[in-house]
Order: structure tokens, then sequence, then C-alpha cells
């Protein structure tokens, strides 16, 4: 991830609860942030990828720790790469995902993004309201 856009996603509110689309206009492009509940979610637009900052502390793994996370989206589930972060206003996760893998229309639909990591319970990140901000956020991330 560029520096500028740890920087966006730590510099500006969270909102506590709902999904917020917000479009944040940087060197070379735009930079999408769909968030809400302390995490969310980042892609370039067009570029193909997501990004997912998922606020939870992590404290059983030292930060930068690379890990396993397992995702789920009603029955669906991925295992990705992952690693521990910890910076200022923000202690959780980064994963990155193709904005084209079957995963984000499971999540569209489902109630909650469950998020297991080694040495922690599992938790989830509810999901109302997600599916509108969240098909707009898919479409311009895939360019």
């Amino acid at each position: 991830m560029r520096p500028l856009a740890l920087a966006l996603l730590l510099a500006l509110p969270l909102p506590a609860q709902g999904w917020t689309l917000a479009r944040l206009p940087v060197a070379g492009g735009t930079l999408l942030r769909l968030d809400a509940a302390g995490s969310a979610f980042l892609c370039d637009e067009g570029s193909g990828r997501v990004e997912l900052w998922l606020a939870r502390a992590a404290s059983a793994h030292a930060p930068g720790a690379a890990l396993s996370a397992t995702l789920g989206a009603g029955a669906l589930t991925r295992e990705v790469p992952a690693m521990v972060v910890r910076e200022a206003g923000f202690d959780g996760i980064r994963a990155e995902m193709a904005a084209d893998d079957p995963f984000w229309p499971a999540l569209l639909s489902a109630p909650a993004l469950a998020v297991t990591l080694p040495g922690l319970a599992r938790w989830t990140l509810p999901l109302t309201d997600f599916a509108a901000p969240g098909a707009g956020f898919l479409t311009a991330c895939r360019g």
C-alpha cells in the first residue's frame, strides 16, 4: 500500500456504524474507501485489487507479523495472507484480494464478514447497509 493511502485511512474518521463510500483524489488516480466500524476496504480506482483493513486488536501477534486469515461470507470462505498492523489509530490486520474474486458477490448478500486469525477468537463485522455502497465500490475497483 502506498504510504499516502495508509495516511488517508488513519487520518479520516471512520464511521461508528453503517457503510460509507468515499472517493479520495490522490496523485495518479482515485482512492476508494468503503468503511464502517473502524474497518475499511481500499482500492485504487480501476486497479482490480482491494485492500482489507480489519480493525480488531491482534494482540497475540507482533506488529508486522505475517499470518493467514480466514474470511467468511455466508457459506463461502477464503484463506488470505494478512499482516498485523499497529499504527496510531489502527490496530488490526491488512489483507488483499482481487476485486473479481467470487468472495465479493457472496459478501454483498451476507449479514456479516467473519474473520478468524490463528490464536484469536473468530469475530464478525456486521454488513448492515453494505450491499449498495459495496456494489458501487467493487464496480469502480474493477474498472
